[in-house]
C-alpha cells in the first residue's frame, strides 16, 4: 500500500466579518432619525396638555359671569355666539338672556306699592295721583270752614294771654327834652347812638341819661316801659321785652345809658321796626335825623306795621335851624299819630 506522503496545514480560526464603512453611516442616520421623531412626538404631547403650561390658540373673546355666592361654584364662560340668535331660535335666545339677567340680580317689580305712612289728618291712598292730592279730601282734611269748640277755646286763650301781657291800670302822661306829652301805659325810647350823638357830636347820649330817668320815675308800677339804643344794630335795657316799672328797672336806667357807647353809622330803619316789635302804646325816638333818611317806602311799611297802634313822637336835634332835608321824622311822627319836636343844641346848651 502506497502512502502518499500528506502535508497538514493548520487551519487559523476565521476573524469576525467587520462591517464596512457605509453600514455606519447607515447606521447613525437610522439612529438620528429616530431621535428626532422621538422629540418631536414628545413636544407635539407637551403643547396639547400633555403637562406644563401652554399658550392657548385664538379664540373669539367672551364674557365671563361669576356667582360669588359660594367658592367652589364654577365660572360659566360665554362666547360670542351665545349673543348673537339666528332667526330659528330667537324664543330661546331672550329666554336666556332673561335667565342670565335674573342670575346676575335680584328681580324688583316694576310697580312697588310705597308703604303706608299714617300722618296725622290724612288718609293714605296709593292710587291717588298728585292732582287729586292737592284736594282737601284727599288729604283727609275737613273743607268746612266752621271753627271746631277746641279752636274756639285755643284762640280764646291766646286773646287772654295777649290781654294779660298788656300794662293795666290808667294811663299815664311824659315828656322828654320839652316835647309834647306823650299818653300811653308801655313806652319805649329809641336812642340814636351813632357817632354824631355822642360827647365828639352833638352830646345827646350823656344829656339822655338825666332826661329819661326822670320820665321813666314817674311811671307807675303797673307800666312797662324798654329803652333801646341804635347805630346800625340795636341794644335793649336788660331782656328784649317791655319791663315792668319796678323800683329796681328805674334804678337800672341810669346805668344802662351811661354804658351806651356813641359810635358807627345810623341806620334809621332798624331802629324803628325793632322799637315796633315790642309793641308798645308809645315810641318816643331820639335822633339827630342823620343820612340816610328814611324813604316814602319805608315810611309805609312803618306806618302798616304799627297799624295805628302804636304813637310814634320823634325828637330830632341839630345845630343851628333845622334843615329842611331832614323833613322824613315829621312825616314818620305824623303818619303815626305823634308830635314832632326840632331841639337847636346851641340854645338847649345855654339852658
Amino acid at each position: 500500500m502506497n502512502q502518499k506522503n500528506t502535508t497538514t496545514v493548520p487551519v487559523s480560526p476565521s476573524p469576525v466579518a467587520q462591517p464596512e464603512t457605509g453600514q455606519w453611516r447607515s447606521m447613525v442616520f437610522s439612529f438620528g432619525l429616530h431621535l428626532l421623531l422621538l422629540l418631536a412626538f414628545v413636544c407635539l404631547t407637551y403643547s396639547t396638555g400633555g403637562g406644563g403650561e401652554s399658550v392657548e390658540p385664538d379664540r373669539p373673546a367672551g364674557i365671563v359671569l361669576t356667582v360669588q355666592t359660594k367658592p367652589t361654584e364654577k365660572e360659566k364662560y360665554l362666547d360670542e355666539s351665545d349673543f348673537q340668535p339666528t332667526e330659528s331660535n330667537d324664543t330661546s335666545a331672550s329666554a336666556s338672556a332673561h335667565q342670565l339677567t335674573q342670575d346676575a340680580a335680584p328681580e324688583i317689580e316694576a310697580f312697588e306699592t310705597p308703604a303706608k305712612i299714617d300722618l296725622p289728618g290724612m288718609e293714605f291712598n296709593a292710587s291717588n295721583d298728585a292732582s287729586q292730592m292737592t284736594s282737601p279730601a284727599a288729604r283727609g282734611l275737613e273743607t268746612s270752614h266752621e271753627l271746631s269748640e277746641a279752636d274756639r277755646e285755643m284762640m280764646e286763650a291766646d286773646r287772654l294771654r295777649f290781654r294779660a301781657d298788656q300794662p293795666a291800670g290808667p294811663a299815664t302822661s311824659l315828656s322828654v327834652f320839652g316835647s309834647g306829652q306823650m299818653e300811653g301805659r308801655s313806652f319805649l325810647f329809641l336812642l340814636d347812638r351813632s357817632t354824631s350823638m355822642g360827647s365828639k357830636g352833638l352830646g345827646v347820649v350823656q344829656a339822655a341819661r338825666n332826661e329819661l330817668s326822670a320820665a321813666i320815675e314817674k311811671l307807675e308800677s303797673h307800666h312797662r316801659f324798654q329803652i333801646l339804643g341804635y347805630n346800625n344794630a340795636t341794644i335793649s335795657m336788660k331782656a328784649p321785652r317791655l319791663l315792668n316799672a319796678s323800683k329796681e328797672n328805674k334804678l337800672a336806667v341810669r346805668k344802662f345809658v351811661s354804658n351806651l357807647t356813641a359810635y358807627g353809622p345810623t341806620n334809621h330803619d332798624t331802629g324803628i321796626l325793632s322799637a315796633i316789635s315790642y309793641r308798645p302804646d308809645v315810641i318816643v325816638m331820639l335822633t339827630d335825623g342823620g343820612a340816610p333818611g328814611l324813604n316814602s317806602q319805608e315810611l309805609k311799611k312803618i306806618r302798616t306795621l304799627s297799624r295805628g297802634r302804636t304813637q310814634i313822637h320823634c325828637v330830632q336835634f341839630g345845630l343851628g335851624p333845622q334843615r329842611t332835608e331832614d323833613e322824613f321824622m315829621e312825616d314818620l311822627a305824623a303818619q303815626n299819630g305823634g308830635t314832632f319836636r326840632y331841639i337847636d343844641v346851641n340854645e338847649w346848651r345855654k339852658q
